[in-house]
């Protein structure tokens, strides 16, 4: 099933002591997910903590309102969705305007304020379940394309897993169906010669 991105992409933000956060995010058809980050101004081409601020809530806030009677997405037999599945697709922009910065490596491209992470991950979990209850119809499409990439994942884990098992690499030992031909037999001395 092909999902059509909302009309608008999800506006969510806020201000808390003096320090503001901001982001656009949206789903697309394709399964990129693309992050452009932004601290006063400066791009974070590492992002940071504002960054983990969303991500850390991001999978757990769609696994459990997938999980809920009334949406039916997720069942009690289903696995709970990981990041690549509720990421596959979405595109994010997000920028804060703090009072300290705290940036990491030479080129700046990295937030290390711990208070940001906080304050986004409170704000995002808030306004995102929201926004969520408020559009059932652009959240279920979102959820549709999140189960379907579970899905993938599980398929090509589940070939990787039999191709292992057929060629005898990685931790699977293949079954033989003959043994081995004396000359290729595993052999074991304590003689040096």
């Amino acid at each position: 099933e092909r999902l059509m991105p909302p009309q608008e992409p999800i506006s969510l933000g806020g201000t808390e002591d003096g320090e503001e956060w901001v982001m656009a995010m949206q789903w697309n058809p394709d399964n990129k997910y693309q992050v452009l980050s932004f601290a006063n101004g400066i791009e974070t081409i590492d992002h940071g903590t504002h960054v983990e601020g969303f991500q850390s809530v991001l999978t757990t806030i769609m696994t459990k309102y997938a999980r809920q009677d009334h949406i039916g997405i997720l069942t009690e037999k289903d696995t709970n969705f990981e990041a690549s599945d509720v990421r596959s697709g979405l595109g994010v922009i997000i920028s804060v305007k703090i009072k300290e910065p705290q940036f990491q490596g030479q080129t700046k491209g990295k937030l290390g304020n711990d208070t940001t992470k906080a304050l986004v991950r409170q704000g995002f979990n808030a306004q995102f379940w929201d926004w969520m209850q408020e559009h059932p119809t652009e959240i279920k499409a979102i959820l549709t394309k999140a189960v379907n990439e579970m899905r993938m994942r599980k398929k090509l884990a589940e070939m990787a897993e039999k191709e292992r098992a057929k060629t005898g690499d990685g931790d699977a030992i293949a079954p033989r169906s003959q043994p081995l031909p004396a000359k290729l037999s595993d052999c074991e001395s304590k003689d040096r010669k």
